[in-house]
């Protein structure tokens, strides 16, 4: 989706320090593919997908992440945020019976519905390791999106802090 920076069927990883600006560059690649715009010192036509899943966690949807994706002049009609799941009662669809904070990789499975159902996507994890309790789980999350963005033909971005590296033998640690 960005020549040279972003393929459209592999994981691509924006590791920096906190507040760097890691989840402000995603809102605006998030913008540019909803409204197919280039993408910065590009020209041409739009994108091939329009569509956008954000996973994130440590913003509020409502009083940080939708007003910034608006500002970022996002068609908010192709964007979608996912962070908690819910369980409905099998007895009556409206009511709630379980409702908790999404959890990688234990809830992949639903971020995998949400990929198939959103086709044409580009899918942001901010920030990983805010889905993930430890350094295993990071790295399995992060074999998780590398196969479904390979599966899939989809993009797929995910951000970690500086603070989460390789150890010397190449496993993720927090």
């Amino acid at each position: 989706i960005w020549n040279g920076r972003i393929p459209c069927n592999k994981l691509t990883l924006i590791e920096g320090p906190a507040e760097s600006g890691k989840s402000l560059l995603t809102i605006d690649l998030a913008a540019r593919v909803t409204c197919q715009v280039p993408m910065p010192g590009e020209t041409g036509p739009g994108l091939e997908i329009d569509r956008v899943v954000l996973l994130n966690r440590q913003d509020d949807l409502h009083d940080t992440i939708l007003p910034r994706i608006r500002r970022a002049g996002a068609q908010l009609d192709k964007f979608c945020s996912l962070s908690n799941i819910v369980r409905r009662s099998e007895e009556d669809d409206d009511a709630v019976e379980d409702r908790r904070r999404l959890k990688l990789p234990v809830d992949f499975q639903f971020v995998e519905c949400a990929m198939e159902y959103a086709c044409g996507t580009l899918l942001i994890v901010d920030s990983l390791t805010s889905f993930c309790r430890s350094a295993s789980d990071v790295q399995r999350t992060i074999d998780l999106l590398d196969d479904l963005a390979s599966r899939m033909g989809i993009p797929i971005l995910a951000t970690l802090s500086a603070k989460t590296s390789r150890n010397t033998r190449g496993e993720w640690v927090t």
